[in-house]
Formats: structure tokens, C-alpha cells, sequence
């Protein structure tokens, strides 16, 4: 039987040794090396002026640019090691910073706040190596540890059914009685779960579903087995490369009976094709939540007539004027990329019943923001009228924005 062989070279690391490259120019010239002798990928650790290994985002991107210099077809795997920055917050805050991106990075399982890490960089298009450096690591990564965006290929429809009727209860006991699902529940999971509990089937809150997710083919999922690849992306997300496919995920949804449309804005969505989303859903009289983190997204996002930003991180004062104007709503996200909400408590991908008792004790929003803007805060309730509390949080079934 034959068998493929990745070759990956680690060109160097936290051990000290007079050979080991830590320079741009010396990392460069070993990536050069290695590759010239057979590496099809290298992963190298970035060291600061003082020989101390770093995160930092302009160091990385001088080792990153200097290798591409030499090496241009040559995928890059960078460290997160917490070891190099401990307080999980501040890697987090960090490593968000980046502007230049490796082709991968190694996330050590076992470590305090590296599933948030790891969904940034997914969503970033960054692929994740997953370091597993104990037998611990390797049970959790191999059972329990299921990111969200991950649930297509690890877990079964039925499993998920299940998970979806338990968050439900769980929800619903917690004192929530609406809930916002923004994807990550398979083809119809959440319109299904939404049907149960309205005809009393089984206990939950009122669900707002929206169905498979748009995105760009390029995003979420890559190098999957291509005998497979179709039905596992299509289980999970609807593609679309063109205005016209654009408008008929759109529909698919509809077939659905959705109560919106979530669609992905990045690099890979035109603004021909969101234009196109919202259109066709505004036809439909459905909202379009779009989850949108640097500036330019959310820019595409506005001038596109989304009704709500998903995340926000990069905003600006300018554009939260203009979704003041627009009347567009701003959907926070506390448990993600360094925000305060990480300073209350270790996030995680499953929140506990205990946590959504806790939370569920809140006062209820939306508040006023910057410049007037109406703000939803995900993971917080807030009401949507005639004393309705809701929450939109991430469960693993009920999706990640």
C-alpha cells in the first residue's frame, strides 16, 4: 500500500543551540534549505532583537516575509505556545493584532484559552496543527474537544439532535426564552428544533433559525478528501461564488422555512454577492445577520443593507454612525478576541447550565453605544420585547457567530 508523506521541517524552537536560526534572514535561508532538500512545509518559532521568543506581529510578519521571499509555495507554521505568553487574555490580544498571517499554526490543546485562539485563526483562513502533548490532550481532542465549526465531520446529525434539545431545556430552565441560532446546526437542525418546541413536542425557548450558513468556497473548511468534501461543506454551509449562486443559497434556506440568513463577510464575498444576500432575503422579508471582523468587512457590510454586524471588532466610530443611520444593529461578542467578557471567566466553546443561570440574572439589554447604536451583546440577554429575554450563545448545537 502506498503511503503519502507529509514532511514538515521545525527549523528551530525554545531549546538553545549556536546553530539554531533566529534571525529573519538566517530562518529564511534554513526554510530555503530545508525546502531544497525536501520539506514541503516549515514551522518556526520568532525571536525579538534580544533573542527572546515573541508574538509579536511585526516580528512575525519580518520572519514571515522573509521566508516567502525564498520559499513563495512553501506553507508557513508559526507557534502559539504558551509558553511564550502565558495570560490567555493577552496571547489572545496579541496574536488578534496580526496582520500578517502564517499558512498554519501549531495550538496546543491542552492549554487555558486555546479554542478561542484557534477559532480566530480559522476564521482568519489559518490553518491549525493541533499539538497534543499528553495523553490527556489526545482523548480530549480525539472525544470532547469538538469546535463548533468542526461538528459536520465529528459528530452525527442524531448526536446533534440530542445536544440541540438538551441546550434547549437547558436554556429555557436558565430563564431565556428566545434564542437566536447564527449557524453550525446542520442542514435543519435548528428549523427542526424550532418546529419541536413550538408544537410542544419538547421544552425550549422560542428559536429565531437561520439555517446553513453562507460563505466563500475558499473559507471555514479546507483539504478536506475530495471523495467527501461536497457533503460535508454542504451539510454544513452554503457556498456561493456569484450573485446568482448568492441568491439561490439563499432560497435553499427559504425551503427551510428560516427566520433569517447568516452569511460570513470576508475576503472571499464580494459586494456584488452580499448585495445579492440581501436582496433576495429582504424579498423573503428575512433580516441578514453578517458576521464581519475587520473594518473592511463591516464596511462591505453596510453599504450592502445588512441588518445586523456579527462581532464588530474592528468598527469604527465613522462606520457606527452609519449603522446608526442605516439602522443596522451591532451583535458584540464578549467571549471572543480579548474583550472584557474574558475577564469574568474562561470561555469556552459549551457553557454550562451553572453559567446560564448566572448570566441569565443579568439586567437585559440592547443598550446604547457609541454614537446612539442599538447593541445586541452575544452571550448577554437582551430583550426583544414584551419582557422577552434572550440569549444567543454558543453551544454544540446552537451555532457560533
Amino acid at each position: 500500500m502506498q503511503t503519502s508523506i507529509f514532511l514538515q521541517a521545525a527549523l528551530n524552537g525554545d531549546r538553545i543551540h549556536p546553530a539554531a536560526p533566529r534571525t529573519p534572514t538566517a530562518i529564511a535561508e534554513a526554510a530555503r534549505a530545508a525546502v531544497g532538500a525536501g520539506a514541503q512545509s516549515v514551522h518556526v518559532h520568532v525571536f525579538d532583537d534580544a533573542g527572546r521568543e515573541t508574538l509579536d506581529g511585526a516580528a512575525c510578519a519580518k520572519v514571515l516575509r522573509a521566508i516567502r521571499a525564498l520559499c513563495p509555495e512553501t506553507p508557513i507554521s508559526l507557534t502559539t505556545s504558551a509558553a511564550i505568553v502565558r495570560d490567555p487574555r493577552k496571547r489572545f490580544s496579541i496574536v488578534e493584532a496580526w496582520e500578517e498571517m502564517p499558512d498554519l499554526v501549531t495550538g496546543n490543546q491542552g492549554e487555558p484559552g486555546i479554542v478561542e485562539l484557534c477559532e480566530l485563526l480559522l476564521s482568519r483562513g489559518v490553518g491549525i496543527e493541533a499539538g497534543l502533548l499528553s495523553i490527556d490532550d489526545a482523548r480530549a481532542f480525539d472525544g470532547e474537544f469538538a469546535p463548533g465549526l468542526l461538528l459536520a465531520i465529528v459528530e452525527s446529525p442524531t448526536k446533534r439532535v440530542l445536544l440541540g434539545a438538551q441546550s434547549a431545556r437547558e436554556d429555557l430552565e436558565s430563564g431565556f426564552t428566545a434564542v437566536r441560532n447564527l449557524g453550525h446546526s446542520g442542514i435543519d437542525g435548528d428549523t427542526a428544533l424550532r418546529d419541536a418546541i413550538n408544537a410542544g413536542r419538547v421544552p425550549g425557548p422560542r428559536i429565531l433559525a437561520s439555517g446553513r450558513k453562507l460563505i466563500a468556497l475558499d473559507s471555514y473548511i479546507q483539504s478536506l478528501n475530495p471523495a467527501v468534501a461536497q457533503a460535508i461543506v454542504e451539510q454544513e454551509f452554503l457556498p456561493i461564488d456569484s450573485p446568482d449562486r448568492a441568491r439561490q443559497a439563499v432560497l435553499q434556506n427559504v425551503f427551510y422555512n428560516v427566520d433569517l440568513i447568516k452569511v460570513t463577510v470576508g475576503d472571499g464575498i464580494s459586494p456584488p454577492e452580499l448585495t445579492a444576500i440581501v436582496e433576495e432575503a429582504h424579498r423573503e422579508h428575512l433580516k441578514v445577520a453578517a458576521h464581519a471582523i475587520d473594518t473592511a468587512s463591516i464596511q462591505t457590510a453596510i453599504e450592502a443593507g445588512a441588518d445586523s454586524i456579527e462581532h464588530g471588532n474592528k468598527v469604527t466610530d465613522e462606520q457606527l454612525k452609519q449603522m446608526r443611520d442605516k439602522g443596522i444593529v451591532l451583535d458584540l461578542t464578549p467571549t471572543w478576541y480579548g474583550s472584557f467578557f474574558m475577564k469574568i471567566t474562561e470561555p469556552s466553546i459549551v457553557m454550562s447550565s451553572a453559567f446560564h443561570s448566572f448570566v441569565s440574572g443579568w439586567p437585559a439589554l440592547p443598550f446604547r453605544g457609541p454614537a446612539g447604536n442599538s447593541i445586541l451583546s452575544h452571550g448577554f440577554g437582551f430583550e426583544l420585547g414584551h419582557g422577552t429575554k434572550a440569549v444567543s450563545l454558543a453551544q454544540p448545537f446552537f451555532g457560533l457567530c
